[in-house]
């Protein structure tokens, strides 16, 4: 699911914001209730038209994210057909389709063409298309600039309905797009321009651009991904008091030097980012009321502090109170 037309349907993007809605159902099987979600889907997606499939019950649940002019859908679906219709106006934009799971179809002018799990397709927003997930799916889909991607070395004309399959930078890619949905607003004009350069440079990659070009697009966008790919995996076992960069450096597949470099990077290390994650887990564990029996000794432990004196220390040094004091004012409140 991607809307060719969300700008203008979204709404202005606030300054300083990336804009995010989401749009979820439960399964439906009643054909009431299917006229009227498919009335509220091509609302929401910009004229884009939703039917169930095989006469099967029908369940939606997505997002889109707007950062500047471009356009991230990310959605979960059971089996269903979309028809989008050919934008206009919109000469100079290019969607990126994939599918993250499932087995899917792109159709259209006499054109159908397959995509399973991790495959691309570019294709041009002036196009109609109908996109079938024959099977329960998950999709991501990006609009992009043909000119940004031309520049960047990329035959737009050769690439386009022509799908990638086992590329790397696919999985990269729709990473970094699930990593800018979640983020909320974007603080600057400088973070959003930078965000939306990342995934020129990871679309570029995936099309295939000039060599020198790829070769930079690899230094800025696969470089962001992976560095996104570390934070995230460091965050999400921060709470393991025995976790090691080489921990991180085997899941992520990289070798223990090349991620303390993308860490150093942008001016921080291993123990800088887990000492910040695991102290950001406990301020949040102390201001949750459902854990107010548990000693701050126990939640501690629980973010991954395995000294209490040290805990107290840092925890000080970055919030300007002590856990107690954390504590006693979420109490009040």
């Amino acid at each position: 699911m991607a809307s060719t037309q969300a700008g203008a349907d979204l709404g202005a993007t606030p300054a300083g914001a990336a804009l995010t809605r989401w749009l979820k159902t439960p399964l439906i099987r009643d054909p009431r209730t299917l006229s009227r979600f498919q009335q509220r889907f091509s609302e929401f997606m910009g004229g884009i038209v939703v039917e169930p499939l095989y006469g099967q019950p029908m369940a939606v649940a997505g997002s889109l994210t707007s950062v500047d002019d471009m356009v991230i859908s990310i959605g979960h679906t059971t089996p269903t057909r979309c028809v989008h219709p050919a934008a206009r106006g919109l000469d100079d934009t290019l969607i990126l389709m994939g599918a993250a799971q499932g087995d899917c179809e792109m159709a259209g002018r006499g054109t159908s063409l397959t995509l399973a799990a991790g495959d691309v397709l570019l294709d041009s927003t002036a196009r109609a298309r109908a996109f079938l997930a024959h099977t329960p799916a998950r999709l991501c889909m990006v609009t992009l600039n043909r000119r940004r991607l031309q520049a960047m070395g990329v035959d737009v004309d050769a690439a386009l309905l022509r799908p990638v399959r086992a590329n790397p930078a696919t999985q990269l890619l729709m990473n970094y797009a699930a990593w800018v949905r979640d983020q909320g607003p974007l603080a600057s004009p400088e973070l959003r321009s930078a965000t939306t350069l990342h995934m020129h440079d990871l679309a570029a990659l995936v099309a295939g651009g000039a060599r020198e070009v790829a070769q930079l697009a690899q230094r800025r966008g696969g470089r962001a991904a992976r560095l996104l790919g570390v934070k995230q995996d460091i965050q999400a076992h921060c709470a393991d008091a025995a976790l090691t960069v080489g921990d991180v450096a085997r899941r992520q597949r990289m070798s223990t030097r090349y991620l303390q470099m993308l860490l150093e990077g942008e001016g921080s290390s291993f123990t800088a980012l887990v000492l910040e994650y695991r102290l950001t887990l406990a301020h949040r564990l102390l201001c949750d009321p459902r854990l107010a029996p548990c000693g701050i000794s126990g939640i501690a432990l629980d973010a991954g502090f395995g000294d209490l004196s040290y805990f107290n220390r840092c925890f000080r040094r970055r919030y300007g109170q002590t856990p107690s004091d954390v504590r006693a004012q979420a109490r009040a409140h």
